[in-house]
């Protein structure tokens, strides 16, 4: 699933169709979540729709999920505080 999810954000905003199916899926385990943000993020969701997954991301796969957030840029600004939080914490 996740390699499908990978796939249909590489379509980039040509999935956008696909969105509706993806959406559900930024609930799931932990590395379904990211795939499906990732996707999600790729096939023109709003922030509305990508933004609330992040912050448990964060906490369950940090590296990856910081570089979402990279990718997402200036949009994914409300996360650093947690990042910083994750990343100075012993």
């Amino acid at each position: 699933m996740r390699s499908a999810l990978k796939s249909l954000g590489a379509f980039g905003p040509a999935a956008a169709s696909a969105r509706d199916t993806i959406r559900p899926l930024t609930t799931a385990d932990p590395h379904m979540r990211l795939a499906a943000v990732a996707a999600l993020r790729a096939a023109g969701g709003d922030l509305a729709e990508v933004m609330p997954p992040l912050p448990g991301l964060l906490d369950d796969r940090i590296g990856d999920s910081a570089v979402l957030l990279g990718e997402m840029g200036p949009p994914a600004s409300a996360a650093p505080p947690r990042l910083r939080t994750l990343l100075t914490h012993d």
